[in-house]
């Protein structure tokens, strides 16, 4: 009895030394990703091609804050989910944490063992796309001609803190106990334009498959993309497009 009433006073002592967080509540936000309705329900290119994707998955996640002085960062992400768009709704890609004026960051990285499986996605997916951040499959048709696709690309890409084509996330003031979301769209008709806002093209995919099969693989498509991403809220090199459905809107930098 005695040992345990030391125990306590004990507990009690050093609870008291531990210094108080005087901050403030932080703001909480949200990162939502759902489907464009090209990507689920397919499209029309720009060169008449019709376009149906049969898997779309995409890493997503990772989602934090950019470094900066006026924003106090409470939390961050460190895992990704892997996404099948094709059959994905509205999901959840993280939720943070912080206070101030801040900008949002998150990627699309190669799939690892903090990759999550989402919506649509299986053990076998994860384990076919290897090393991979994009899977696509899926079938394009113009006049009688019939072009599969099916191929994987690893592209990690960094995302943030502002659209390529002036929509989007740059800042935002985060105030104490303040929800927010930011409800994110994926765009897979862009991987078949030239840069992000472009029309759809596929005649260069299609010209694309070198052994005449009638199915686009990894080795055929893998130079019509940019090696390496840019630090933007779209997927180019991909020209896949993540992008807040309803942008705060880029700050002027003057």
């Amino acid at each position: 009895m005695l040992r345990a009433s030391l125990l306590l006073v004990a507990g009690l002592a050093l609870g008291g030394c531990l210094p108080d967080d005087l901050r403030d509540p932080p703001a909480a936000v949200l990162f939502t990703a759902a489907p464009s309705d090209a990507t689920r329900d397919g499209f029309r290119t720009d060169d008449g091609w019709d376009v149906r994707f049969d898997t779309f998955a995409l890493t997503l996640g990772r989602v934090g804050f950019q470094n900066s002085d006026e924003c106090s960062r409470y939390s961050f992400t460190y895992y990704d989910w892997l996404i099948d768009f094709t059959k994905a709704k509205r999901e959840k890609v993280g939720l943070i944490h912080g206070l101030g004026f801040c900008s949002f960051r998150l990627a699309s990285e190669s799939i690892d063992g903090e990759t999550r499986l989402g919506a649509g996605a299986t053990s076998a997916l994860r384990d076919e796309m290897g090393w991979a951040n994009v899977r696509v499959e899926g079938v394009a048709t113009r006049e009688g001609e019939v072009k599969r696709f099916d191929f994987s690309l690893i592209r990690p890409t960094q995302l943030g803190p502002c659209l390529y084509d002036g929509f989007g996330v740059d800042y935002r003031f985060l105030l104490p106990d303040e929800e927010v979301e930011v409800e994110l769209e994926v765009r897979g008709e862009g991987l078949f334009a030239h840069f992000p806002g472009d029309e759809p093209l596929f005649e260069r995919f299609a010209v694309a498959d070198s052994d005449f099969d009638g199915v686009l693989t990894d080795d055929e498509v893998d130079g019509l993309f940019s090696p390496v991403g840019y630090n933007e809220w779209t997927f180019s090199p991909l020209g896949v497009v993540v992008a807040p459905r309803d942008g705060f809107g880029c700050a002027d930098d003057g």
